[in-house]
């Protein structure tokens, strides 16, 4: 665990945080999202999203790096969120599938927190799938806890239910 960077992605990682993005989707939502849809992602589906993010910094990523490798990613920002427009927002934070487990997810969790803080935003929210109960376990280590559930977001056709956590900062 010692040797993990965590360091600020450049607009040349983003055929690398795709690919690793579509990896962890497999991995993660297996059992949660129809196989149908997730053997359909692809690193492709993140290129777009993520040039626009780096062109018009409306989204910062953060890389875990091991031996020149990218292991996993986080995406954050200012809250898309109105009722939450004051915190920042966890938009994402995805590990290569042998990564888990590891504590790299600890280390990444840290230094986002860190950057948010130190952009201005004392509380941050992020959304879970309602039946990722791994990463809900992780987040509530961190101090986040349930501020919505019964929300919804749309994959290939099908609703899956997911919950608003926060956590709030001081000051």
């Amino acid at each position: 665990m010692d040797d993990l960077l965590i360091i600020p992605a450049k607009k040349e990682d983003i055929p690398d945080i795709a690919r690793v993005t579509a990896e962890s989707w497999k991995a993660a939502y297996k059992g949660i999202i129809a196989d149908e849809y997730l053997a359909s992602v692809n690193p492709s589906r993140w290129n777009n999203l993520l040039n626009t993010a780096f062109e018009n910094d409306s989204l910062r990523v953060m890389l875990a790096v091991k031996d020149e490798e990218i292991m996993g990613i986080s995406a954050y920002g200012k809250s898309r969120n109105e009722r939450y427009s004051d915190d920042g927002e966890i938009v994402s934070m995805y590990f290569l599938p042998a990564c888990i487990g590891k504590g790299y997810g600890h280390q990444l969790m840290e230094r986002v927190l860190i950057e948010l803080s130190d952009l201005g935003h004392a509380s941050v929210i992020l959304s879970v799938l309602s039946e990722n109960q791994r990463a809900l376990s992780f987040y509530k280590k961190w101090g986040f806890s349930v501020v919505e559930s019964g929300l919804s977001h749309n994959y290939g056709g099908v609703d899956y239910k997911y919950q608003l956590l926060r956590r709030v900062g001081k000051g």
